[in-house]
């Protein structure tokens, strides 16, 4: 049998060649991992009234996560052509003030919250209602009027309201009002959708772990965990406050809806804004605040506004059958109590803060 001799130079040459196609293959085929960044990006919402925050983190050089958060921007913008109720020009908008046409043909986002507005009002048996907006408006307008709504007023409001009043046609995703004097109200819904979509968003653009909070609805997403405070419902709306509980959440959503000093004060009387549609008038000030986690944050803001509106027992019943967690802050006999759902106790980090009760 032949023997091949090589040179002492080619001897040499040859590992070193192996080494260079080796790193080659390497290169080409399972390139280096991009360092590890993390970006916060914040700004106003001022047609919302709110602010949109994120906290976006990847394996990806920082020029790029930049650019994630611009297109973010853009992105709730081209949202907000479609939710937001108060532009007349959006979707949304149109479907507010659709009156006498009692027809449209919705987008698949705003037929989507539409249906999982519904559903939740039939859960809660009408607590959470989006068609309580004509009874908002008439308690904005006696406040303006320092006065009381009138008998009649009710009687005329409560006519108008009812989320049996929507009927859905998903084949033709089709919206038709059966009473054309309703007007919907997406505030207590809009916002925990718009939460899920932006963390939609961020996932196709690469984004590995991160946190979107747009008012208060939050939702985590990727491995890491993080910490989120629930504050004081003593404090007013979108004002820094005390924090009495640290929750931890993991691939979570949560939502929490309260009073925060907001109110209609007439004739010296406080009344809170958040409004019962089936009674047709503001609730008692038993609930100050509610707190839902749920995978979803369409989910856990819906849940949170109709949790405000029913006594505690009914609030975590509903929590419970409807596989969410719940904590809820009420007052009873000047006192202050803290409820929540048996699961909620393991998101906790530490134990709750006593507050006092709220001065009427």
């Amino acid at each position: 049998m032949s023997k091949i001799y090589l040179s002492k130079r080619a001897r040499r040459i040859i590992p070193l060649a192996v080494v260079f196609f080796l790193l080659l293959y390497c290169i080409i085929f399972h390139p280096p991992r991009p360092s590890w960044h993390m970006l916060k990006g914040k700004w106003p919402l001022p047609k919302w009234h709110t602010n949109m925050e994120l906290i976006v983190g990847a394996h990806q050089p920082l020029y790029k996560l930049k650019k994630i958060v611009v297109l973010a921007h853009r992105e709730i913008e081209r949202l907000d052509e479609i939710i937001n109720e108060y532009r007349r020009d959006s979707e949304a908008g149109r479907l507010r003030n659709l009156g006498k046409k009692q027809k449209m043909v919705l987008s698949p986002t705003l037929f989507y919250i539409l249906q999982m507005a519904c559903k939740t009002s039939q859960k809660s048996k009408g607590a959470f209602d989006i068609t309580v907006g004509p009874l908002v408006q008439l308690w904005k307008r006696c406040r303006s009027e320092k006065r009381l709504p009138r008998e009649e007023e009710i009687k005329r409001v409560r006519a108008n309201i009812g989320w049996h009043f929507i009927k859905l046609n998903q084949k033709k995703s089709e919206v038709t009002l059966s009473n054309p004097n309703i007007m919907i109200e997406l505030g207590g819904i809009s916002k925990g959708y718009a939460v899920d979509h932006m963390v939609e968003f961020l996932k196709k653009e690469g984004v590995e772990v991160g946190l979107v909070n747009i008012g208060g609805e939050i939702k985590t997403f990727g491995k890491r965990v993080w910490k989120v405070g629930i504050q004081n419902p003593m404090v007013k709306e979108n004002e820094e406050g005390e924090v009495i509980a640290i929750i931890q959440l993991k691939d979570m959503a949560t939502a929490t809806s309260g009073h925060y000093f907001r109110y209609y004060e007439i004739k010296g009387k406080k009344y809170s804004h958040i409004m019962d549609p089936r009674t047709c008038s503001p609730v008692p000030w038993r609930i100050l605040s509610a707190t839902i986690l749920a995978k979803k944050c369409i989910r856990a803001d819906a849940y949170a506004t109709a949790l405000c509106i029913l006594s505690v027992e009914q609030g975590l019943k509903l929590a419970r059958e409807n596989g969410l967690e719940a904590f809820i802050i009420a007052q009873r006999d000047g006192k202050v109590q803290y409820h929540m759902t048996p699961g909620f106790a393991k998101y906790l980090v530490a134990k709750v803060k006593p507050i006092k009760a709220l001065k009427r």
